[in-house]
């Protein structure tokens, strides 16, 4: 019986799972997605004020 990968720490002996392959629609879904997550990410950076540690010296 083959473990199964989990959070749990990595046996360092045993095997990595195989690589999936995604058809052309899953891959067309999937780099939809990515783009929209990069977008918002994008502009959720535009939105932030430039904050630090250093007090007002002045």
């Amino acid at each position: 019986m083959t473990k199964h990968w989990s959070g749990a720490q990595w046996d360092l002996f045993e095997e990595p799972p195989q690589s999936i392959r995604l058809g052309n629609i899953e891959r067309a879904k999937a780099v939809e997605q990515l783009r929209v997550l990069l977008v918002e990410a994008m502009a959720g950076l535009d939105d932030r004020q430039e904050t630090g540690d250093d007090e007002d010296h002045a």
